[in-house]
């Protein structure tokens, strides 16, 4: 009984960390599509959903360019940029870090 519970167990443990990756994935690639509302909503699932997941700080990261992004598109260029800086303060070493730089200096030469 106890051999069936472990691996119970571990079958649990293997499927959250493989649905973690797959909310994860999912809402970077719908944030880099432009897809900002949807991806926003998935990334926010993951961080709500296991919110000890090593994956919280890449998905706040992603999170923060998707919400620059469309406050861009929106035309709303400060608050744009506050984002983005933000994101480059809190997330340095993100992925999203370095575009966020490239974004903040586009901006300034407008």
């Amino acid at each position: 009984m106890r051999i069936l519970f472990f691996f119970v167990l571990a079958g649990a443990l293997l499927w959250a960390g493989d649905h973690e990756a797959a909310l994860y994935e999912r809402g970077v690639r719908l944030v880099k599509a432009g897809k900002w509302e949807q991806g926003l909503l998935t990334l926010e699932t993951l961080v709500r959903a296991y919110p000890k997941t090593t994956l919280r700080g890449p998905a706040e990261a992603a999170q923060l360019f998707g919400r620059a992004q469309m406050r861009e598109e929106e035309g709303k260029r400060e608050a744009a940029l506050l984002t983005w800086e933000t994101l480059t303060r809190v997330y340095p070493k993100s992925e999203f870090a370095e575009r966020a730089r490239k974004e903040m200096e586009r901006l300034a030469g407008k």
